[in-house]
């Protein structure tokens, strides 16, 4: 989990910070010692869905990184709020696509992006490619304007917070070779500099959504 985080180029340190902060902010004392402490319905379906993971890779043990990876598809999830504090990196963030999810029908692909008022361009690039097995299926390079003429977010949301539904590819029939596997990175450059942005500060979450057609 460490080496994950560290290639996409987070604090581990504030991270740690962070975490104990808001656990010393929003943790309940227990008033009763001998009451059983119960999860949460959101902590369950991420050991749930990291379990799933492994079983359709046909894999048998959860690892950490694994239920890192789960803690991504929480929506509203402050975990994941966190984790994307320091930005989006040029490192892909991977998606392992469920068997359930690719049946044999018809299929369009968004990306899903948040972004919240520091994000400083009013568009984006992205890098999306998807593979089946070791195949490398489709490799694109996107580009998206994030925001309106006079200055406010394309997205929905009614804080600061703006949520975009960015569309991608139409009519794609998965292949039947296994797994099938989503990568998204940025690719976000200054005018006049060739070295692209290491960490894009203002995305506070990136998702895909595959949709019948």
């Amino acid at each position: 989990v460490i080496s994950c985080l560290n290639s996409h180029d987070v604090n581990i340190d504030s991270l740690k910070n962070s975490i104990n902060d808001h656990l010393s902010k929003t943790t309940i004392q227990r008033s009763d010692i001998k009451k059983q402490v119960q999860p949460t319905l959101g902590f369950q379906r991420v050991l749930q869905r990291s379990v799933f993971h492994i079983q359709s890779q046909g894999k048998g043990v959860v690892k950490p990184i694994n239920i890192l990876v789960a803690i991504f598809s929480e929506k509203e999830c402050h975990s994941v709020y966190l984790l994307n504090k320091n930005g989006l990196s040029k490192s892909p963030v991977v998606f392992n696509i469920p068997d359930k999810v690719i049946d044999s029908g018809v299929k369009n692909l968004f990306i899903r992006l948040r972004n919240d008022n520091s994000y400083p361009y009013a568009n984006i690039f992205l890098i999306a490619s998807l593979r089946a097995g070791e195949d490398l299926l489709t490799q694109d390079t996107l580009e998206y304007a994030m925001a309106n003429p006079d200055g406010s977010w394309k997205g929905k949301g009614f804080s600061e917070i703006k949520e975009s539904k960015l569309w991608w590819k139409e009519g794609v029939v998965f292949p039947k070779m296994r797994p099938i596997s989503i990568a998204i990175s940025q690719a976000v450059r200054n005018n006049g500099r060739a070295k692209g942005i290491l960490s894009l500060k203002g995305i506070e979450a990136i998702g895909i959504s595959i949709e019948d057609k």
